[in-house]
């Protein structure tokens, strides 16, 4: 296991599959095997199999199978109604063999909730998962910022506000508690003043997210589109190059990529340049 696991890393993921078909009739029923081969099969997004392996051969329901399941009712079917009672099975699982593991039950919030399209039936479920990390870290900056955005995703901007407000008071220095921020200003339409955080915050990091919301602003205020457009394009680019960065296996590109901002993005250099 060890090996497939290096292999994986690596990204070799037709030789780790090659290891597997060598000496997966030796382990057949082998859990912690089935679980690797299903991951190779998600590394090289071939859901299909992914699938079909699970339907044919695995047995055993671990958490890790049917979180992989779930992904792919999502992913590769679009099939929101199953993935809802996945996920509910999945979270079941999870409870009894990872009872106290807030991380864990964070990543799975992250996963599901950057590929479902914020449809809230799956929202609530990540929801659920975020404040049961939270019963084990309450000041854990990473899951308030979470939460706020699930609120954010419900309508509740004052809501979210006030927890972004809490976060900054235990970790000033999360960046991603600003960038919620300024979008919860954006959506109270507070543009100058988003504008002022945004110019701030660039004078410490740039992060896509950031120029896409400058791109934004300038464009309700007023400004020409043809800047407008190049700064969404900068941000799509920086976008793109931080998710490669941040791959290890397939779960981590899709929480990484979150297909919602890309898509905002795509769309508003398609409006301002091909919708006039």
């Amino acid at each position: 296991m060890g090996g497939f696991k290096c292999l994986e890393r690596l990204k070799e993921n037709e030789e780790v599959l090659n290891s597997f078909l060598e000496v997966g009739h030796m382990f057949n029923i082998f859990t912690p095997l089935q679980i690797e081969k299903c991951r190779i099969f998600m590394n090289n997004s071939d859901y299909e199999n992914a699938m079909d392996y699970i339907n044919g051969k695995v047995t055993i329901k671990h958490f890790e199978i049917l979180k992989i399941v779930a992904a792919c009712n999502l992913i590769n079917d679009g099939d929101y109604y199953t993935a809802v009672t996945n996920i509910d099975k999945m979270w079941e699982q999870l409870l009894i063999q990872e009872p106290k593991n807030p991380e864990l039950y964070f990543n799975c919030a992250q996963l599901f909730s950057r590929i479902c399209e914020k449809r809230l039936s799956i929202i609530k479920k990540c929801e659920v998962m975020i404040d049961k990390a939270l019963e084990f870290s309450p000041k854990n900056s990473k899951y308030l910022v979470e939460k706020a955005y699930y609120r954010l995703y419900h309508g509740e901007i004052e809501k979210s506000a006030y927890i972004l407000r809490q976060t900054a008071e235990v970790d000033a220095n999360n960046k991603d508690t600003s960038i919620a921020t300024i979008y919860c200003k954006i959506l109270q339409k507070k543009y100058k003043e988003a504008l002022d955080d945004i110019h701030f915050l660039k004078d410490i990091f740039i992060h896509p997210k950031i120029l896409y919301f400058e791109a934004f602003v300038r464009q309700k205020l007023g400004e020409r589109e043809e800047s407008v457009s190049l700064t969404v394009l900068e941000a799509l680019n920086s976008h793109i190059k931080l998710a490669k960065q941040s791959y290890l296996s397939k779960f981590d590109i899709l929480i990484a990529t979150e297909f919602d901002f890309l898509f905002d993005m795509t769309k508003r250099i398609i409006a301002i340049n091909f919708l006039k």
